[in-house]
């Protein structure tokens, strides 16, 4: 369970103030010094990703991503839920999995955010502050706390935020040259960019590398804050940039023309590198090497920051962070910080300290009255707590509760924030009844984050009486009881419909913890699995409780398609239950070669019902495939009507925008898979060409193929035909189109390989 420490769970202590530096004897200080000088040297590059979790599975998907990010050799990972499901879900696991991992893997506590068709990450804070819902707050609660927020879309309202420039290894089209970042960059704003996972493995498809003294939480949150970064896409192309010896995130100091080095590895040759200045492109050059390096000096008058861009033979691109410019060598202080000096930082400390010092000789109502300001502004609400939860000698307990009762909101929040600094726990029931939702929500996560719950003899969760879906949420993960009550489980279970993503979310992640310590919950998910409740049974399969197996075959055969089916479907693989119905063919032999002119051979078996691979509807009657065999090749054809031409793209090869047919070949296990994609034009993804016929004509489309079988002993296939909106499919995957596991059989005649 979590507990309550003194300490923020990601956030360190504060530093040690500079006046007290200055005081520390010249030999401690000389040892400091040189420690400093010795951890600088060991600096490197640590490879990590944002990556997001499954909130209605949040303890098996936080420990499945942690797994993924070791065995992709990732330094560090940042978990969250998806923005609009709760503020902190999973704290308690990812800081076990913190517990376990460090420092093979660095876990560090994030949370998803969203307000007014706003959306982003936030990480670097501590998980017991408040979370405000308006971005310019929640920029001064992460800017007095060192902490980051990350950004889905470049806001012209922020200036200093991190930007999502790459999600799932897609880059945004913010960050194309002359582009969102471009724009806030020659606005002046300082604003970096890192990578997003949504529902891959971390580190799949991109990286973000952070220049840090080592993995830990501070180091990696620091580096990304300070922008000393770039990101990678599949892990291809790393770089090292420096102009006048100042890198990413940092400013350049210079008079005439700066001096720039570069190099760069890459597993592909590097075919392009590219350097932006103020939005526009002032240098390029085509090394096409996979290990390149350049040195020269660059005119940059009148620009304000540089960045790179490197591209290689297979199209995977690497962007880094600016360089900040300024034309003057007078000034040779180096890196201008991301935010205020640590001077700044350490007199704001010091003076809400001697503040609350003072305030401590004061008649309590004045004292109340500093502590409500302190207390309510973001700017100074995180020092208070800071300063207030070891020194109870200068303001007690009793003062802090009495806050809780004012009239302001933002008093009341921060009041019982530095309650909960001190483990002081109690007043947070008393704060369910507040009449602000923020207030109610604050108290219901703390509860569920930093308590043991509530029991079955405490029953708060009533939702015709609450209207904010948060506060539901939270109440829901808080629920922990001794004793079955069966009432409760069925509010539960009726909370899996819910509208709302972090209710139903919530209600999933805690019904599954219960389902798998007492059979009778299992019992009514089944019931309201087979009143074709989806939510109820991704539960069961969740749970993998063997007796749901034969009702889950019962709900699986009832429904022909549609939602109900595919849901079943998943639940009964992730029992290890075979795919029930596996399509199967026979394959005849063809007595002479096909000839590829589009015109399907009439002796090849015919594969009809194609189905949409989401959810097994029925798809077009006119879609039909037809499959046979000759020597050591498999004959594979498709043809079909069509009111609106197939869209095709003229290029070497079929892109995700064609209307094309997509052909798997694999062994059972899928260790040993083809996939073979061709358009209308008769262009497939083979470097080696295939034989080939397409027709387009008269409202119709027909395509044939032979394709080699002879290395499969054993013979597993799928014919698909796909477009940008739609994916139609002999062997209904229901959205694993890459799973061998859910392809069909081919059955060939006596003598076939």
């Amino acid at each position: 369970m979590p507990h309550v420490s003194s300490g923020s769970s990601t956030t360190p202590y504060k530093r040690l103030p500079a006046e007290s530096m200055r005081l520390l004897p010249f030999s401690l200080l000389a040892l400091v010094t040189t420690l400093t000088i010795e951890s600088r040297a060991d600096w490197a590059w640590q490879a990590g990703d944002v990556a997001l979790f499954d909130p209605a599975t949040s303890s098996a998907s936080i420990q499945e991503r942690v797994l993924q990010a070791a065995e992709s050799d990732l330094d560090w990972v940042i978990l969250s839920s998806p923005p609009g499901t709760g503020s902190f879900v999973g704290l308690d696991e990812i800081l076990q999995e913190a517990d376990l991992n460090v420092p093979r893997v660095t876990p560090i506590v994030a949370s998803g955010w969203s307000s007014d068709n706003r959306s982003g990450i936030i990480y670097g804070l501590d998980p017991r502050s408040p979370v405000p819902n308006q971005l310019d707050r929640l920029l001064a609660v992460a800017e007095t706390q060192q902490g980051v927020v990350q950004l889905d879309t470049a806001d012209t309202s922020a200036s200093s935020f991190l930007l999502t420039a790459s999600r799932n290894g897609t880059w945004s089209p913010e960050v194309e040259v002359g582009a969102g970042w471009d724009r806030l960059l020659r606005a002046g704003s300082r604003v970096f960019i890192a990578g997003s996972n949504t529902d891959e493995a971390p580190g799949h498809r991109h990286r973000t590398y952070v220049k840090a003294r080592s993995n830990t939480n501070e180091d990696v949150v620091n580096g990304l804050r300070r922008g000393s970064s770039f990101v990678s896409q599949n892990d291809d192309i790393r770089i090292d940039f420096e102009v006048q010896g100042s890198s990413f995130g940092q400013t350049a100091f210079f008079e005439g023309e700066a001096y720039v080095r570069m190099q760069a590895h890459a597993r592909d040759p590097i075919t392009r590198v590219s350097l932006i200045a103020d939005g526009e492109v002032v240098w390029v050059t085509q090394p096409d090497e996979t290990v390149w390096s350049e040195r020269f000096f660059l005119p940059l008058h009148h620009r304000t920051y540089i960045r790179p861009v490197l591209e290689n033979a297979s199209g995977y691109r690497t962007l880094g962070n600016p360089v900040f410019l300024v034309p003057d060598r007078s000034q040779r202080s180096g890196e201008v910080p991301f935010v205020g000096s640590d001077e700044s930082e350490d007199a704001s400390y010091l003076e809400i300290g001697a503040t609350v010092e003072a305030s401590s000789r004061l008649a309590p109502p004045r004292q109340s009255r500093i502590l409500s300001e302190f207390l309510a502004a973001e700017e100074t609400r995180y020092p208070t707590v800071w300063l207030l939860q070891n020194r109870s000698d200068l303001v007690h307990d009793e003062t802090l509760i009495d806050l809780t009762t004012w009239d302001s909101e933002s008093v009341r929040l921060g009041a019982a924030y530095a309650l909960l600094s001190r483990g002081h726990t109690d007043v947070l029931s008393t704060l369910l009844s507040d009449k602000a939702p923020s207030v109610r929500a604050y108290a219901a996560r703390s509860i569920a984050n930093y308590t043991e719950g509530y029991r079955e003899t405490d029953w708060r969760l009533n939702p015709d009486e609450e209207d904010d879906p948060f506060v539901l949420s939270y109440l829901i993960r808080a629920y922990r009881p001794v004793r079955h009550r069966p009432d409760h489980v069925a509010s539960i279970i009726a909370l899996l419909r819910h509208p709302h993503q972090a209710v139903a979310a919530a209600a999933a992640d805690r019904i599954a913890a219960l389902g798998t310590r007492n059979y009778r919950v299992i019992s009514a998910l089944i019931d309201s699995a087979r009143g074709d409740n989806v939510a109820a049974i991704d539960a069961l399969g969740t749970i993998g409780d063997y007796r749901s197996i034969a009702p889950l075959l019962e709900i699986y055969e009832r429904a022909p398609f549609g939602p109900v089916r595919r849901a079943a479907f998943e639940a009964l693989d992730h029992l290890d239950v075979p795919y029930q119905n596996r399509p199967m063919i026979e394959v005849p032999d063809l007595q002479k070669r096909p000839t590829m002119d589009g015109l399907p051979d009439s002796l090849a078996n015919v594969i009809g019902d194609l189905a949409h691979d989401e959810d097994a509807r029925p798809g077009p009657r006119s879609l039909i495939g037809r499959v046979g065999r000759y020597a050591d090749s498999l004959y594979v054809a498709i043809q079909t009507d069509f009111s609106t031409p197939p869209h095709t793209t003229l290029g070497p090869a079929p892109t995700d925008a064609d209307r094309r047919v997509e052909i798997v070949l694999t062994t059972p296990n899928g260790q040993d898979q083809e996939t073979y994609r061709v358009n209308a034009l008769g262009r497939s993804n083979r470097e080696r060409p295939l034989p080939i016929g397409s027709l387009v004509a008269d409202g119709h489309w027909s395509l044939e193929t032979l394709l080699p079988i002879a290395s499969f002993p054993v013979l597993r296939f799928n014919l698909s035909v796909v477009s940008q909106t739609d994916r139609l499919s002999w062997s209904v995957t229901y959205g694993a189109p890459e799973d061998a596991d859910r392809f069909g059989d081919l059955r060939f005649q006596p003598g076939s390989p």
